[in-house]
């Protein structure tokens, strides 16, 4: 359990009456935190901590025994990195602990909160270090505590399990080890591995514990017929769909292991997967509807990350105009669909995941699928995926698109004449204008809920180091458009002709010029300055911020009128 900001709002004021140390309770703990290094290290020993129980949030910032809302709240005096800190915390907890941070202001003190949302304990430092919340104190995992944390964990992963199969290399799919060796090959694995046979081969990889073959190794290499008595749950179907209840193609399912299905479902995909031509100075690049690297990455996500303690298959559904992959299973560990593509790495399936999947290199040491997924579709110019969460299943969706040749006439722009290095949010932002042209920052935040500091260090990067953006106003009136740099790349011309547009502050001077003589409609507005409605109303937004116009009236009818002794 974490707690929201406004919860914690809330209860801030009762330092008045009491300390800090009464309000703290198994989910909710405060600490002073003078320093940065201090801050890091209080951090990763309470989020060890939190996550081997319950979860919970820290306010960093109060005195824990100091009565008074004055002398308790001191906030932080320094600004930490949040992205670095997360990193730092990501490295130095093992297993890999999801943790969120967030700004909390009260009053002129900022408070930063960390919200710790576990999912595979026991957790313990990378040194070996571990604590377990009992109450409100953090007691050592040692003993009885740590040994109740590993059976919990044993059951919440099967996984890790062994199974009881006498001949284990009897129950491993010679094909899958084809397909294994030939992957190894084509990303260049160690000679040596190459080199090994296929008990040593599976034991390096995981497949096979003291000897015996785990579900994991099952899971990824087995035969249909051990799947089917062993984990019944892991099934799919691909069906070629003309509506949602019409089939176009009859289905194709099966118990394939998992490097067999992606070899199989991939090649469905390819017969299904039309190609476009991009012409590019002498050359002309094909680019399929949905590429490749994002759809085998979704793929082995909803094998990997799915619930096998439930019933249910893997169904991957394709349309005419769109892509779909449901995998059995809720978000774990504080995933969501709004903030999965920045969240720290989660699996219910540790085991799987974090020693066979990553030996065998399917995944690679970052966990980075999910951005590898966003990154292959906007470096094309397309809509990134939409990810929902629907009772017991995860769904992921692609939009059937045409690569935009203008877009990667500017990334490659960007990219290969400047050597800029572009980022998945600086792919999604760019993306956003590319669509919109010009908008506020309500209109940015409600596309893309970054954390407010990150946002407006991305939006002054894509200004000021790539020339991208340009913005008028300033705080919360500030609006951003794509650049005439940008414009001139993709050859629009729409933003910045200026046969057609003036200077945004000659607008502004021409606007109350014509309020001068009578109030207006935004209609008649239009039409004087030859501007879209979107462009004239933020501009009036501006001028209204400013105090030298104001609205009367609503709807269509409402007119905008100099303000008195303008």
């Amino acid at each position: 359990m974490v707690y929201a900001p406004e919860k914690i709002l809330s209860l801030l004021p009762l330092l008045d009456e009491q300390i800090a140390d009464d309000l703290e309770n198994e989910n909710l703990d405060f600490k002073e935190c003078p320093t940065e290094a201090r801050l890091r290290d209080l951090a990763r020993d309470m989020a060890v901590c939190l996550g081997n129980a319950s979860g919970g949030t820290v306010v960093f910032g109060v005195k824990e025994r100091v009565r008074g809302c004055d002398r308790a709240i001191v906030g932080l005096d320094f600004a930490p990195d949040l992205e670095a800190l997360n990193a730092t915390l990501y490295d130095s907890i093992d297993p890999k602990l999801p943790v969120q941070f967030e700004w909390l202001m009260y009053g002129s003190r900022r408070l930063l909160l960390m919200h710790v949302h576990p999912s595979m304990p026991p957790y313990t430092t990378t040194s070996g270090k571990g604590w377990m919340r009992l109450g409100k104190d953090c007691k050592p995992l040692t003993g009885s505590l740590l040994r109740q944390l590993r059976e919990r964990a044993g059951l919440s992963d099967p996984t890790a399990k062994i199974l009881p199969i006498d001949n284990p290399l009897k129950a491993i799919s010679p094909a899958a080890v084809e397909i294994l060796r030939r992957e190894m090959k084509s990303i260049g694995s160690p000679v040596d591995l190459l080199a090994c046979d296929d008990t040593d081969l599976c034991g390096k990889l995981g497949f096979l514990k003291e000897g015996r073959l785990t579900m994991a190794g099952l899971l990824v290499a087995g035969r249909d017929e051990f799947i089917a008595e062993h984990a019944p749950n892991h099934e799919w179907k691909y069906s070629r769909m003309r509506t949602d209840t019409d089939y176009e193609t009859p289905p194709v399912n099966g118990r394939d292991c998992i490097l067999v299905a992606l070899d199989k479902i991939m090649l469905l995909l390819g017969q299904q997967n039309p190609m476009t031509t991009v012409p590019s100075g002498l050359f002309h690049a094909e680019f399929p509807q949905y590429p490749t690297i994002a759809l085998r990455e979704a793929l082995l996500n909803a094998f990997a990350h799915r619930d096998y303690t439930i019933p249910g298959m893997v169904f991957i559904r394709h349309y005419r105009d769109r892509f779909e992959i449901n995998s059995p299973s809720g978000f774990t560990g504080g995933v969501t669909a709004e903030n999965i593509l920045h969240h720290a790495p989660v699996t219910r399936n540790r085991y799987l995941v974090e020693t066979v999947l990553l030996a065998t290199r399917l995944v690679n040491r970052q966990n980075l699928g999910v951005p590898r997924i966003f990154r292959a579709l906007l470096e094309e110019g397309k809509e990134p995926p939409a990810f929902d969460e629907i009772g017991q299943t995860v769904r992921v969706t692609f939009p059937g698109q045409k690569a935009d040749q203008a877009f990667k006439t500017m990334l490659s722009f960007l990219t290969e004449k400047q050597g800029a290095y572009l980022d998945v949010d600086d792919l999604l932002l760019l993306h956003f204008f590319r669509r919109r042209h010009e908008a506020n920052l309500n209109d940015i935040r409600e596309a893309y809920p970054y954390d407010d500091r990150r946002l407006r260090e991305k939006l002054a990067s894509l200004e000021t180091r790539l020339l991208m953006l340009e913005h008028s106003g300033s705080g919360r009136g500030a609006t951003y458009r794509l650049s005439r740099r940008a414009s001139a790349i993709l050859n629009e011309g729409v933003a910045y002709d200026m046969t057609r547009r003036l200077d945004r502050e000659a607008i502004k001077v021409r606007i109350l010029s014509l309020l001068k003589d009578r109030p207006l409609r935004n209609a008649e507005i239009r039409a004087f300055t030859d501007l879209e409605r979107q462009q004239v109303t933020a501009i009036l937004e501006a001028l209204k911020s400013e105090g030298q116009v104001y609205l009367d009236g609503k709807g269509a009818g409402a007119r905008w009128h100099l303000t008195r002794g303008k």
